[in-house]
């Protein structure tokens, strides 16, 4: 995610068709790979309790740190975005930025919480059973 995110590498994942699909790809595959860890559907490879908390909690404070980057940073990081199409949502290149930065940057958190809860929902189920 942090890597993509580079204003050259992104710029270039715009402006080619073929990048621009490797770029996704490359994040259905490492989220796969990222999320293995907890979600595995043999328990004995998940990882335990307290490391899988730290583990999404980490994952939260990198997504966290990169969308206030691009809600807080100039316009103009990806001159794609300078001139949007006036039909795409109506916000100028700084309101767009600054909402891709919020949506990565709160929402997101919400779905490494919601890992989070679930993981201390299931090691507590653990601890009362054992």
């Amino acid at each position: 995610m942090l890597v993509w995110h580079i204003p050259a590498l992104f710029n270039a994942a715009l402006a080619s068709g073929g990048l621009h699909i490797v770029q996704h790809l490359s994040f259905l595959v490492t989220g796969t790979i990222f999320w293995w860890p907890i979600l595995a559907p043999v328990e004995n490879r998940r990882l335990p309790g307290l490391g899988a908390v730290a583990y999404l909690f980490s994952a939260c404070v990198c997504c966290s740190l990169l969308g206030a980057f691009l809600t807080f940073a100039a316009v103009g990081l990806y001159p794609a975005y300078l001139n949007p199409p006036e039909h795409l949502w109506g916000l100028d290149p700084k309101s767009d930025q600054q909402l891709g930065g919020m949506l990565m940057w709160v929402p997101g958190c919400f779905v490494y919480l919601a890992g989070i809860l679930s993981v201390v929902r299931r090691w507590y189920s653990e601890e009362i059973t054992a």
